[in-house]
């Protein structure tokens, strides 16, 4: 009898949907394992689930601040279908994908216990992003969980320290990469563009970057940098109309527009103060383009040193602006960390392989 699994997350848009959609559709091909959804009816790739997941458990969350209102009164009666559903459906086991705002409400309802299994991307807010609210509902969350997976052992690390949860129940199962297909091509000789891309936010470091960009700016480099993204971008207005090889797209950006984003550049760059993990560095190693990050929490466990992107040597201007200048002077070494990003993408981070890890926890956690 084959062990059926709800995979669950009612976020809308980014990256929590899609990376549901990719694993449900590598798990389906495990024949010993029956997939079941629940996923919000506003998610922004909905259709694409089409034909993924025997059962399903789909709900209208928000699209707007007077229906954030409307549905959230409606919270006891979904918690109620919702573990209905459950039942029903003989789920053996609950993966929560991402967690999301509506998961501690519908959580204290549980009434019967099939495992909760909690995919934590991040066990501690990033700052500027650390809202107390939320703050609470993820410890919540986690108390409630039977088992985690992270991303990254940085994450699995903090899950343990902050939250004293147990080692034995945690596992580490890396970021797969979103499957946009076109190959960024290589360039020589020509201007070498880099890419900033993601929310605006103070611990990605965007101002260590234009700080950075200021050392570099009479050197002479053939070098474009692209910022990309939504987010308070005011404060870095004056820095950025001074440095004439710097472009802003300052907007939430439509999935439909990645692929095409990264594959123009040559270079993806992170210069973040504090992380997790990133799923920029995968969607970047996905069309063949290396990066460059700071030795900041889980961002060294993603990239190898020289083989598919550079790590500065600090989480400074000055270590930045030296990995930035090296990349885009050695044209061996940026063409070899393209070739490793692909393998990377191709070999550790296939969602064949991360499927497989995942089937290996399940049979962990029920004994089958």
């Amino acid at each position: 009898m084959k062990t059926k699994i709800l995979l669950w997350h009612w976020g809308r848009r980014g990256g929590g949907p899609r990376y549901t959609l990719e694993l449900a559709r590598a798990l389906s091909t495990n024949s010993e394992i029956e997939i079941a959804l629940s996923l919000s009816l506003q998610c922004e790739i909905y259709n694409e689930f089409s034909g993924v997941g025997v059962s399903r458990f789909d709900v209208n969350t928000y699209d707007s601040f007077s229906s954030v209102m409307v549905q959230t009164a409606k919270l006891p009666f979904l918690r109620k279908d919702f573990w209905h559903f459950v039942e029903r459906e003989k789920i053996d086991l609950i993966v929560c994908t991402m967690s999301h705002l509506w998961d501690v409400p519908i959580l204290i309802g549980k009434k019967i216990h099939p495992p909760f299994l909690l995919v934590l991307h991040d066990a501690v807010p990033h700052p500027g992003d650390d809202i107390l609210f939320r703050s609470l509902l993820l410890k919540n969350e986690v108390n409630k969980a039977d088992a985690v997976v992270t991303l990254s052992t940085h994450v699995q690390q903090q899950l343990c320290q902050e939250y004293s949860f147990p080692k034995e129940l945690t596992w580490v199962i890396p970021h797969g990469i979103f499957p946009y297909i076109k190959l960024a091509s290589q360039r020589n000789d020509q201007i070498i563009k880099i890419l900033f891309f993601g929310r605006i936010l103070p611990y990605k470091g965007l101002d260590l970057l234009l700080d950075a960009l200021f050392l570099l700016k009479d050197k002479e480099l053939n070098l474009h940098v692209n910022i990309v993204g939504p987010g308070d971008i005011k404060k870095y207005t004056t820095q950025i109309e001074q440095l004439d090889f710097v472009s802003v797209d300052n907007r939430w950006i439509p999935e439909e527009e990645i692929a095409g984003i990264f594959s123009s550049v040559d270079v993806t760059i992170l210069p973040y103060r504090e992380a997790s993990q990133s799923g920029v560095i995968a969607t970047s190693f996905a069309v063949g383009v290396p990066v460059i990050v700071t030795p900041s929490g889980g961002l060294i466990e993603q990239v190898d040193n020289r083989v598919n992107g550079l790590i500065a040597k600090s989480i400074t201007s000055e270590a930045i602006a030296d990995s930035i200048t090296e990349i885009v002077q050695n044209d061996i070494l940026r063409n070899k960390c393209s070739r490793g990003a692909k393998y990377t993408a191709e070999n550790d981070l296939s969602w064949t392989k991360i499927a497989q890890s995942f089937g290996e926890v399940f049979i962990s956690i029920l004994g089958k």
